[in-house]
């Protein structure tokens, strides 16, 4: 099982400015990285191995505030029409969440990060050459 935890080293992960040492509070987009936690949604895939040895991708969005699954669903093919329609799924109109953290994976298009700024939600991937590393 997976599981996220929000630390200042966890945030500087995904933010090439965020500084733990300096960790203030203020003057940086974050903040102390748990004030802006509940805004946050985490997206990433994880390979899974069925018994007949299928190789599945499993899509899971996560609040990382409260480390909640809010979607989760499988592919074996997947694509980025159909990431963006988990997205969909996945976060509602209503939603109240201000940024979404994804890896560099090529799934995750500029076409799909546009898309996603549409529903209001800025975009903050992973640092280059830590993929796997800083997600789910």
């Amino acid at each position: 099982m997976a599981t996220l935890q929000v630390t200042s080293a966890w945030l500087s992960c995904i933010h090439p400015r965020f500084d733990p040492a300096h960790d203030d509070s203020g003057g940086d987009q974050f903040g102390s990285g748990l004030v802006h936690a509940t805004a946050i949604v985490a997206a990433d895939f994880v390979v899974a191995m069925t018994a007949g040895f299928r190789v599945l991708y499993v899509f899971v969005v996560m609040e990382v505030g409260s480390r909640r699954i809010l979607h989760c669903n499988v592919t074996a093919h997947p694509t980025a029409a159909w990431t963006l329609q988990q997205f969909r799924e996945a976060i509602p109109s209503d939603d109240t969440y201000r940024f979404l953290i994804h890896d560099r994976d090529s799934i995750f298009s500029a076409e799909v990060d546009d898309d996603l700024g549409a529903f209001g939600l800025k975009i903050l991937r992973t640092r280059a050459g830590a993929e796997g590393q800083c997600l789910l």
